[in-house]
């Protein structure tokens, strides 16, 4: 209750001023408390109030046995509207009952005559503003000097000042700073921290410690934690950075060192920067950052020589290369390419500008090869051989152009690309050469005729059997018909199923299907192609004569298999006669025979075997067509 009485003036100086706490400790009716009037109050409570109300630090005095609690206006301002001004004059351990398990055993240290207390940053909740508050403060329980009392301590005087915002501004801070820790931590670049002018290891993350083995770098100079790159300069680039405040930046640079004590030295390339850290306008670190290129370093590198292999061969080959972006017609000649085409070197150019270099004889044909190759739905490969007539210097090549499209998932070909080689000496040669084999035809052709006159002539009158006549003539004709054969494929060989056919052919004229032919397909080359077409004459010849060919009702079957060993691929080859008069042995071995039995086993490198079952004649080939190519 406040006393509606004044005070004695004359007795109550020490209690002048004070603000609004001077007001309430004056009006306050201490006489109901155990202090009891002031005016009776010891001499240094009296002078610890004066000094609590002249002073704008926070002060509280806790007086006698009962603590009773005298405070100022800069202590009011942390306490809230629950405790001012209520507690004025009330039991600390009353006003304080939330903190008493805090600050109880430092009051009663103080009050036992034990010394003074100092706290920093102490926290003390306290309800204020209708919550309990985490208040952090810090604060000195000093004792009061009473004769009279119990220990001669009277009271406590707390000199206080509330820290919670600096307290938790500090712990933000922190916070903050272990939050960026852990970002450092657990970056994929490698970071080091160094501090001081000897660049002592602060801080290196988990990529610096995978990438050189700095665990225990903490705490010790660069110099001595990594000793290995004494010699690299980089030491004194650190030194440089600490001393100048400049950051220095490197790019793939080379760094020698041991990534293991056990493992062997070996060069890693780096891209990494030392940046200076300046606080309060001074250095006093370097943050080092970056990454391990090395993998990427070494792959450009064989890239490089990959591209300068690819470059190589194709000068070698004489190759030249394009790629066509269809959405933007955006096209890309190699300069060998542009010279195929007669186009100049350094001018941009679009796919028109190729097409209209192209013959006008093969226009439709290469239009549509590479339209068939921009079609989702063939893909096809364009694998074209044309002729270019130069846009500049009008010399008419020949061109072989290959290339694949790129689609997209919706089908849109979106991608050309290939490679082309200049074919005209090729071509030319090609030319070259099927004259000469037409004329070589041509020659053989005049040969035979010219063998067939004189054998004509000499072999004419009386002295000489009609059958001989016909068989020598018969076989010149067979003869010529084999080179038919080889000339239509250009004397690279002949197919066995068109030598059969050749030699069923005049037998087939009644439709009536006398020849079975069956089997693989296999081509001769021109000197086994001539034997074999011979001995289907020989064979077809003594069949229409005595054999299956000599009855409406006789049949032939020629049929074969292939089959491949280490040696190169054998031919077994039957020909049989059925339906025909029964047949039997020859006493005699004529010319046929032996062309069969002795010239075609020579020249196929093989067995002929001729037999002569009441069924039909029977003729067994077994030769080797093809050697298998040596091992690359």
């Amino acid at each position: 209750m406040v006393s509606r009485v004044p005070p004695d003036s004359s007795t109550l100086d020490f209690l002048q001023d004070g603000g609004e706490m001077g007001v309430l400790i004056r009006a306050h009716d201490w006489a109901r408390t155990p202090l009891g009037a002031p005016r009776g109050w010891p001499q240094s409570l009296k002078t610890i109030v004066r000094l609590l109300l002249t002073t704008r630090h926070p002060m509280v005095v806790w007086w006698g046995p009962e603590l009773i609690q005298i405070y100022n206006d800069a202590y009011s301002l942390s306490i809230g509207p629950e405790r001012h001004p209520s507690t004025l004059g009330q039991r600390a351990k009353d006003c304080w009952a939330e903190t008493w398990p805090v600050i109880g055993p430092q009051i009663e240290q103080v009050m036992s005559g034990g010394p003074g207390t100092w706290h920093e940053n102490q926290l003390a909740p306290i309800t204020r503003n209708g919550h309990l508050e985490e208040v952090y403060w810090t604060y000195s329980f000093s004792p009061i000097h009473d004769e009279a009392a119990r220990n001669a301590v009277g009271g406590v005087l707390v000199v206080c000042s509330e820290t919670t915002e600096i307290v938790l501004a500090q712990k933000r801070r922190t916070e903050e700073a272990e939050r960026w820790w852990r970002i450092f931590e657990q970056a994929p670049s490698f970071i080091g921290i160094m501090r001081g002018p000897e660049h002592v290891h602060e801080f290196v993350n988990a990529s610096h410690r995978r990438l050189f083995n700095s665990q225990s770098w903490l705490g010790r100079p660069v110099r001595e934690a990594f000793p290995e790159i004494a010699d690299q300069g980089f030491f004194e680039l650190l030194d440089q950075v600490y001393e100048t405040g400049e950051r220095l930046v490197f790019a793939a640079t080379p760094v020698r060192y041991h990534r293991a004590p056990d493992a062997p030295e070996e060069t890693r390339y780096l891209d990494f920067v030392y940046a200076p850290i300046i606080e309060d306008g001074q250095v006093t670190g370097i943050f080092c950052e970056g990454f391990d290129v090395t993998e990427a370093i070494c792959a450009t590198k064989a890239l490089r020589d990959s591209e300068e292999q690819l470059r190589l061969a194709s000068e070698a080959a004489e190759v030249g290369f394009w790629d066509l972006d269809v959405p933007s017609d955006t096209l890309f000649l190699s300069p060998r390419i542009r010279k195929m085409f007669g186009l100049p070197q350094d001018t941009p150019l679009t796919p028109r500008d190729v097409a209209a270099c192209i013959h006008p004889g093969d226009v439709d044909r290469v239009s549509a090869a590479f339209a068939a190759a921009l079609d989702p739905k063939s893909c096809a490969l364009y694998d074209v051989e044309f002729r270019t007539i130069g846009r500049e210097d009008r010399v008419v090549r020949w061109v072989a152009m290959k290339g694949r499209g790129i689609f997209e998932p919706d089908g849109r070909c979106v991608r050309v690309v290939g490679a082309a080689l200049d074919i005209t000496s090729r071509k030319t040669t090609e030319a070259h050469l099927r004259l000469m084999v037409n004329e070589l035809n041509h020659r053989v052709k005049n040969s035979l005729a010219i063998v067939q006159a004189i054998a004509a002539q000499t072999l004419r009158g009386d002295a000489v059997p009609d059958e001989v006549r016909e068989a020598f003539t018969d076989r010149l004709l067979a003869l010529s018909k084999a080179h038919d054969v080889l000339t239509d494929e250009r004397w690279v060989g002949a197919s066995l199923h068109d030598l059969a056919r050749q030699a069923a052919e005049p037998y087939e004229t009644d439709g009536a299907g006398r020849f079975v032919i069956e089997g693989p397909p296999v081509n001769l080359n021109p000197k086994s192609a001539i034997a074999v077409a011979l001995a289907f004459h020989e064979l077809a010849t003594n069949a229409a004569k005595y054999g299956a060919l000599s009855t409406p009702e006789g049949k032939v079957s020629i049929r074969w298999s292939t089959r491949t060993d280490a040696e190169g691929t054998h031919l077994h080859l039957t020909w049989q006669e059925t339906g025909g008069p029964q047949v039997s042995a020859p006493t005699t071995t004529g010319f046929g025979a032996r062309l069969l039995t002795k010239g075609l086993a020579a020249e196929l490198r093989g067995a002929v075997d001729l037999a002569y079952p009441p069924s039909g004649v029977t003729c067994t080939i077994d030769a080797l067509v093809t050697d298998r190519p040596a091992a690359a």
